[in-house]
């Protein structure tokens, strides 16, 4: 709150200069409020102004060290936006699009051929049928319907979808090859006070027991764990026991992806109709899941904006 205070004078500032379309000015002032604010908790804030520091210093045609500036604050909004998708949907499809990462290349295979082969997807009634059974559990708070949920919705993004067996197991596994995300859902809970310490110890153990299962030694490097959850904080005894994998999630999150989900696919049915196969199937795949951020690696940006224990 402190920094926050610091920087208002000058947020103030930038605007006026802004809404007088002195544009330079306006830049050198979002540089100011970035000056105030330091550290990792305020990293999705300092994104939206150096993003908007960025656009100022790139109308400020002509302006000394005008367009350096653009380009520098720009950088700094890629590096501060990791962990959302804003800034990504902004900046649009001006550069070539990346090759995809080894997990996403994991997923468009599996959607494709779940798109061609699964008998619950396979034509568009029964897909309907699914990703609407999907949406209505998503909303549900009732948690062995959003526990179904959860699990279509992985398969939906390509993984391997499931819960596991036993007392105290993850509510949702999604494994892909190289990388793999438990879900624990607390759809249930109100959203006052904060997630315990009994829910972040149960969430803590759930990569190592898929270990167990796929008689592994040990999950994917960059593997994560979810807790989903309405309370948007987690209590003080809980914080220093959580481990560096685990994140705080809202439903509305995992709706949104879900959401997304539903509409690649529907991309994907009117893009590719039957007998469309190889590589033109897998195109339209990659296609449809990255312009609808789908993919595995867009998804675990959206949902690790907040570490539990940071």
């Amino acid at each position: 709150m402190g920094k926050l205070a610091a920087s208002a004078e000058h947020e103030v500032m930038a605007w006026q200069a802004a809404w007088l379309e002195d544009w330079d000015t306006a830049s050198r002032g979002a540089v100011q409020v970035l000056d105030l604010l330091p550290g990792d908790e305020l990293r999705p804030y300092q994104a939206m102004w150096a993003y908007l520091g960025s656009v100022w210093a790139r109308l400020a045609t002509g302006a000394p060290g005008a367009a350096a500036r653009a380009e520098q604050l720009l950088e700094r909004a890629r590096k501060a936006a990791i962990g959302t998708t804003w800034l990504r949907e902004l900046e649009g499809h001006a550069e070539a699009e990346p090759e995809l990462s080894t997990v996403d290349t994991e997923a468009v295979a599996a959607v494709a051929e779940a798109y061609r082969s699964s008998p619950k997807l396979k034509t568009a009634a029964k897909l309907d049928l699914f990703v609407n059974e999907m949406l209505a559990n998503l909303r549900e708070q009732y948690s062995v319907k959003y526990e179904a949920g959860l699990v279509s919705l992985g398969e939906l993004l390509g993984a391997r979808s499931f819960k596991p067996l036993g007392q105290g197991r993850t509510d949702a596994a999604w494994l892909w090859p190289s990388c793999w995300i438990t879900v624990e859902a607390k759809s249930e809970q109100k959203s006052e006070g904060g997630v315990s310490l009994k829910y972040i110890r149960q969430s803590n153990s759930q990569l190592r027991q898929l270990a167990g299962d796929e008689r592994v030694d040990e999950p994917p490097s960059g593997s994560i764990s979810l807790v989903v959850s309405r309370r948007w904080m987690v209590s003080d005894l809980a914080v220093p026991a959580a481990e560096h994998h685990l994140y705080l999630v809202s439903p509305d999150t995992i709706l949104a992806i879900a959401v997304r989900t539903a509409q690649a696919w529907t991309q994907i049915r009117n893009a590719a109709p039957a007998g469309v196969e190889g590589e033109d199937l897998l195109a339209v795949v990659a296609e449809a899941l990255r312009t609808s951020l789908v993919l595995p690696s867009y998804v675990t940006e959206a949902v690790t904006a907040d570490p539990i224990h940071p």
